[in-house]
């Protein structure tokens, strides 16, 4: 560098320092420059820096190196369409080939977010992957005139964007792919995004809401429906256009980052209840796209582990002590009416007025009280248990060891020691007898539960992961806290063991998948604080119905 000059130490721009090589009378900088020349945006230096004459000695390479073949175009989607790899492979005259991977991230607004080339042809690198992965490669060809259009709408797009994203590959090797990309046909078709009228996110959310998926959300169904018109508006007009494309990346966009800025106004136990509901959502949304059963429980796994960031960036909105708060406790949860309060007549509507708002006229609130009702029946299992209903504590409860096949039996052992154990560290002993009739459960519905994995620890905290989100579920998370329990959901509980909740979260959701399937009568399960809780419940019910006959 010495040979150039203090002069040319400083910062200089494109040409200029291209130029510094082509002129530096050093064969290499000269083929160098020449190079990097090729890959610059065309202007008259530029023009004359290519056509300058290479070293006598150069290479026969170096002569054909800006004239290249296009001989393949290729995009490989992303299972559940986080994002596209668009390939464009190449070949000079000399016979090198490369292939040059851009990937566009849809959920960063479909812009190009990562490239680099690969020396090597399609079917070479097609080797390489499956090296290194056993995943499908789902590759498909594409026009190279849209594979264009897309590319260099996505670059632009990134333009757009502030922050300008950068990452270890972009924007650094740009100029390399913008030159491939300009030998591709131009008039292709660009990206097409899905508009969803007004009329079509209404009938989505009423589909929603009349499928099995909806009767399990933790809200009246007005106020569920309510949640779920945000996801919808999130995929429809922040994400890719599509409001049924769920994946993890996308569930950690919405739970820890766009939910907790975009909406307000929400009641405690609405906080609490948008975990439970996305879940029910994103089933149904696979469900409908037809996504195989292994990446929806990826999926689902990731809202137990970010649940934690969400209502972390929620605190802050919560309202406090409202008796809003208090109806939407998961739709059992109602707190009494209390017969001091003249100002606001809360006596005649202490069931649901401060949610409903102008929607609670007495027939509304009486379709609704009705509905929770049910609801609190179903927890309790019949009408039977309902009219029994009573708040004592579950007895210890011994494991049973007769559905335990010869083959299992000491793993099982293993797990049930730690059950035992963790149960009473971090819950109590109702917590316990519960977790044992789910290890039991999951002996029986899953016999290879300990082929797949033999880690009788990560198998425990599951079965306990899966106990604070069900016990939990008719609960907001200062209640939960009350019970004394050093652990109120998924991710603090996994590392107070010693376990990434990544790994905790997964399980969980194999152990939803096993327990739906089983055949335990549950509601004999129940710990004594749901059926506090819907006793609760009940009383208000009656409350309210003594007060709606009274007014007539």
């Amino acid at each position: 560098m010495d040979r150039l000059g203090p002069e040319r130490m400083g910062r200089v721009d494109g040409p200029e320092f291209v130029g510094s090589l082509v002129d530096s009378g050093w064969p290499e900088l000269i083929v160098l420059g020449k190079a990097m020349a090729t890959l610059l945006p065309d202007s008259s230096v530029v023009r004359r820096l290519r056509t300058q004459p290479l070293p006598s000695d150069a290479p026969g390479w170096a002569s054909t190196m800006d004239t290249i073949e296009i001989t393949g175009t290729f995009m490989q989607s992303e299972p559940l369409g986080d994002g596209e790899n668009m390939w464009v492979c190449v070949r000079w005259p000399h016979g090198s080939e490369a292939t040059a991977v851009l990937f566009v991230d849809h959920n960063m607004g479909t812009l190009l977010k990562d490239a680099f080339l690969i020396p090597a042809g399609a079917e070479d690198v097609m080797a390489m992957m499956r090296d290194v992965s056993d995943d499908v490669i789902d590759l498909a060809p594409i026009d190279p005139e849209d594979l264009r259009a897309r590319v260099t709408w996505s670059i632009e797009r990134g333009d757009h964007t502030v922050p300008v994203i950068e990452t270890e590959t972009w924007p650094i090797c740009r100029p390399l792919v913008e030159w491939i990309v300009a030998h591709l046909p131009d008039g292709g078709r660009g990206w097409e995004f899905p508009e969803w009228t007004q009329a079509e996110r209404e009938e989505l959310i009423d589909d929603f809401m009349a499928s099995p998926f909806a009767t399990r959300c933790p809200l009246p169904s007005d106020r569920a429906a309510s949640i779920v018109d945000h996801f919808i508006w999130h995929g429809c007009d922040f994400g890719s256009g599509d409001p049924l494309r769920w994946s993890p990346v996308v569930v950690e966009l919405v739970l820890a980052d766009w939910f907790p800025r975009k909406i307000y106004g929400l009641t405690q136990a609405e906080v609490d209840a948008v975990p439970a509901i996305l879940e029910q959502f994103v089933t149904y949304a696979h469900r409908r796209r037809g996504i195989d059963a292994r990446a929806t429980n990826e999926t689902l796994s990731a809202i137990v582990v970010f649940e934690d960031d969400f209502f972390d960036a929620m605190t802050d909105q919560a309202p406090q002590g409202s008796f809003a708060a208090t109806l939407a406790q998961m739709a059992v949860g109602l707190e009494p009416a209390n017969d001091d309060d003249d100002d606001d007549d809360r006596n005649d509507d202490a069931l649901l007025r401060a949610v409903l708002g102008d929607q609670s006229n007495d027939d509304y609130m009486d379709r609704v009280t009705d509905e929770l009702e049910q609801r609190v029946i179903d927890l309790v299992g019949g009408r039977d248990a309902y009219d029994t209903l009573d708040d004592e504590p579950l007895g210890d409860v011994a494991f049973d060891w007769s559905v335990v096949p010869a083959d299992m039996a000491d793993l099982t052992a293993d797990t049930l020691a730690l059950l035992d154990q963790w149960s009473i560290d971090h819950f109590d002993t109702e917590v316990r007898s519960i977790a044992r009739a789910t290890l039991a459960a999951v002996v029986v519905n899953d016999r290879s539960v300990f082929k797949r994995s033999a880690r009788t620890d990560v198998l425990a905290a599951a079965i306990l992961g899966y106990q604070i989100r069900r016990l939990t579920e008719r609960f907001n998370r200062s209640e939960r806290e009350s019970f004394g329990w050093t652990a109120t959901s998924v991710s603090p509980f996994a590392e107070a063991v010693g376990l990434t909740p990544a790994t905790v979260g997964a399980r969980v959701k194999t152990i939803a998948n096993v327990i739906e399937r089983s055949e335990v009568d549950w509601p004999q399960y129940l710990h004594s604080s749901q059926r506090r809780t819907a006793l609760e419940s009940k009383q208000n019910i009656i409350d309210y119905r003594a007060s709606a006959h009274d007014r007539t």
